[in-house]
């Protein structure tokens, strides 16, 4: 569970912590710790950015066309 959040988020201490908090197993807290940062090493080899970052990025863009459109008055 953690391996998949943190290549999902890209944020290795807030998934070990969440997913920490959730278990509530002080055991695996290495474990979880090490998973987190595998996860996220092999995330950024795959994708650079986080998708919070690209969700973020790609709702400015939408937002500037469709202010850029209704300034010239086409509206779609």
């Amino acid at each position: 569970m953690i391996g998949y959040f943190t290549g999902v988020v890209q944020t290795p201490i807030t998934a070990f912590v969440i997913v920490m908090e959730m278990t509530d197993n002080q055991e695996l807290v290495l474990a979880m710790m090490a998973t987190a940062l595998i996860a996220s090493a092999t995330s950024r080899l795959i994708c650079k950015k986080p998708i919070y970052e690209a969700l973020a990025e790609n709702l400015l863009a939408m937002m500037s066309d469709k202010q850029s459109r209704e300034a010239k008055g086409t509206h779609q």
